[in-house]
């Protein structure tokens, strides 16, 4: 793009000395045949020279004005247009861009105003999506526990159905707990300016806490837990951020295995980075559902949905772009899924 606009430029800078190189041409020839044929007289030689001068300027200028019009007040007022649309909330607002082989800087403002505008679309539907999404989820488990608690205030209700209900509006009001908690870490890792919290650990320790959280329930789907994880990795770094790292995949690997599976996961240090792995059996994803999968409130196996809200990964995806490393997924569908997260210090 710089290239072209050098190159736009220099065409110009050629046009303008050549028009400039021809007017003092036509001038100096002028001079010659308007001695000869007055024998020297020098007053209507200045007055023709004059003219000749007068005459190329108003040439300059008639071309001065239609570059302008063509090449500066065209494009100022495009994109006086396209901004004002956008000031207006208007990100529908239709570009008239057309790519040349030589654009102007002009060209390029309003190529790069297209490419906002697009993003600040793209932005907008995911607004709007998140919210449609954000009702959606908090509207349901808060209609579950209306009914359960209109089934609690039935006198026909008895006590073991009671106990059975209580048991059920608990667990909804975590899973709403947790959704609103989430949705707040969201937020403030997405809009407000997060200070890093650096401190030094036990990364390998950090790990085995987080898989104890989960040996209940892999006990209870039977599943073959596989741990390759090296001893005193000593890491400075956010300790809570790795938490929410740790849980989220692990918690993912055991809800996604079937009974009697498997689930990998290994820690150990790389050069710099300290690679965490997860591994499971599990179900898997396909390439369609992968490419949205750290996407808020997406969920691509609706069969677990009342076990997540969505936001899981989403909120992993975050914490490691703000710590600075990198997540890779790795799935075959009806094979299993492997997660794999690099972070530095």
């Amino acid at each position: 793009m710089k290239k072209n606009k050098k190159i736009f430029s220099f065409y110009w800078f050629i046009i303008i000395f050549l028009l400039i190189s021809l007017g003092a041409a036509t001038s100096i020839l002028l001079y010659e045949k308007i001695n000869e044929a007055t024998k020297g007289n020098e007053i209507l030689i200045s007055i023709l020279i004059l003219g000749n001068i007068l005459f190329v300027t108003i040439i300059f200028f008639i071309i001065d004005i239609l570059r302008r019009k063509f090449f500066i007040e065209k494009p100022l007022n495009e994109i006086l247009y396209l901004t004002d649309e956008i000031a207006k909330g208007n990100f529908k607002v239709k570009i008239n861009y057309k790519f040349k082989k030589y654009n102007s800087e002009y060209d390029d403002i309003i190529y790069n105003i297209k490419i906002m505008i697009d993003e600040l679309n793209k932005n907008k539907l995911l607004k709007e999506d998140f919210i449609s999404n954000f009702s959606h989820e908090i509207k349901t488990p808060i209609q579950v526990m209306k009914n359960y608690i209109n089934l609690l205030k039935n006198p026909k209700t008895s006590i073991d159905e009671k106990d059975e209900y209580l048991i059920q509006l608990t667990n909804t009001l975590n899973r709403l707990s947790n959704l609103v908690t989430n949705i707040l870490k969201l937020n403030k890792l997405e809009n407000q300016v997060i200070n890093i919290d650096k401190e030094e650990f036990d990364l390998s320790e950090e790990l085995r806490t987080s898989i104890l959280n989960y040996v209940e329930k892999i006990d209870e789907k039977n599943i073959n837990l596989e741990l390759d994880i090296i001893d005193n990795l000593i890491i400075k770094n956010d300790k809570s951020y790795i938490e929410i790292i740790f849980n989220n995949l692990i918690s993912n690997a055991v809800k996604f295995t079937n009974p009697n599976g498997k689930i990998y996961i290994s820690l150990k240090k790389i050069k710099n980075k300290y690679e965490f792995v997860v591994k499971d059996s599990g179900i898997g994803i396909s390439k369609d559902i992968g490419e949205h999968i750290f996407d808020k409130f997406y969920q691509g196996d609706t069969s677990h949905k009342e076990e997540g809200n969505g936001l899981g990964l989403a909120l992993v995806k975050q914490v490691i772009d703000l710590l600075g490393g990198e997540i890779k997924l790795y799935s075959v569908l009806n094979e299993g899924t492997t997660f794999t997260v690099l972070l530095g210090e």
